[in-house]
């Protein structure tokens, strides 16, 4: 395995593990970021959260998990976002909210990614003018 970086390993691993897996180092991975983050099964449309007080969310984080096999298209958009609309339209109030996905769309898969892409970044425009608030980031597991 001359060349492959830790990284390499860890991508793989988020990339071809099934759901609990990559939830599993995504949490210790945002752990790095912020150690409170903890698990929460009580809110859908989120998998992590680092409460700011008992009424608001300072950030919430939420996994997709896609057949690697697949490219991304409109469809998988508009199940992240039906995800995060179900967490919206509960009123709690967040400061940051990111959606971790484990397909990687960087520099080469951009062109495969588009339409995804597309959708999710008009998503992110309507979130800015509807809850000016949020924080809205899409990020690969690369």
């Amino acid at each position: 395995m001359a060349g492959t970086t830790a990284w390499d390993k860890l991508s793989d691993e988020m990339s071809n593990g099934g759901e609990s897996n990559f939830k599993e180092k995504a949490l210790s991975l945002l752990r790095i970021l912020d150690r409170s983050f903890q698990e929460c099964l009580d809110i859908s449309g989120i998998d992590f959260v680092v409460w700011s007080d008992k009424s608001s969310i300072d950030w919430a984080v939420q996994c997709h998990v896609f057949d690697v096999s697949v490219i991304l298209e409109r469809n998988h958009a508009s199940e992240i976002i039906s995800s995060t609309q179900a967490f919206l339209s509960q009123g709690i109030k967040c400061n940051k909210y990111w959606v971790i996905h484990n397909h990687q769309h960087g520099k080469k898969g951009y062109g495969k990614f588009l339409q995804f892409l597309k959708e999710i970044e008009n998503y992110k425009e309507c979130l800015k003018t509807e809850h000016d608030t949020i924080e809205f980031h899409l990020i690969q597991r690369q």
